[in-house]
């Protein structure tokens, strides 16, 4: 059986075609592997810059841990100082409620000495009067009213 030279041309180029497809065919396997070999690369080198990154980020970190020990540390200080300041001031007020608890006594107390002092003069001026009226009465009668135990208290 002879070819026709239609079907030697049609056999020639799918000769062609297949061989272009082997190409390809191999060409794209050249590219895979080498795609692959080079992500495997590319993985590797992402994998070293991350350890690099890692191991950089531990000094860091601990550098900032011992930043916030201090930070801590200077917030617990001005912490109890503000506590004491609190204190400080409740025990001002305490103190200021006090002194005006005093100075009301002491008002009172002025009050009640004031008020003593005028009962006091009150009866000095009663005593006056009473000895101006036994003073007009006689002498005698005065005497005996106002000096009734002489003899006793000599």
């Amino acid at each position: 059986m002879l070819m026709s030279q239609s079907d030697e041309e049609l056999f020639e180029a799918f000769y062609a075609d297949l061989n272009e497809v082997g190409r390809i065919g191999q060409e794209c396997a050249t590219r895979l592997l080498k795609s692959k070999s080079e992500e495997k690369a590319q993985m590797k080198a992402m994998m070293v810059s991350c350890q690099k990154d890692a191991e950089a980020a531990w000094p860091k970190a601990a550098n900032t841990e011992e930043k916030l020990q201090d930070q801590s540390e200077a917030f617990r200080v001005l912490y109890a100082k503000h506590g004491g300041l609190l204190k400080a001031a409740k025990e001002a007020d305490q103190a200021q409620q006090r002194i005006a608890e005093l100075e009301e006594n002491t008002a009172r107390s002025d009050e009640e000495i004031a008020q003593l002092k005028a009962k006091l003069e009150k009866e000095r001026s009663d005593r006056v009067i009473q000895v101006a009226a036994w003073a007009a009465q006689e002498l005698e009668k005065f005497a005996a009213q106002a000096l009734p135990n002489w003899e006793i208290v000599i």
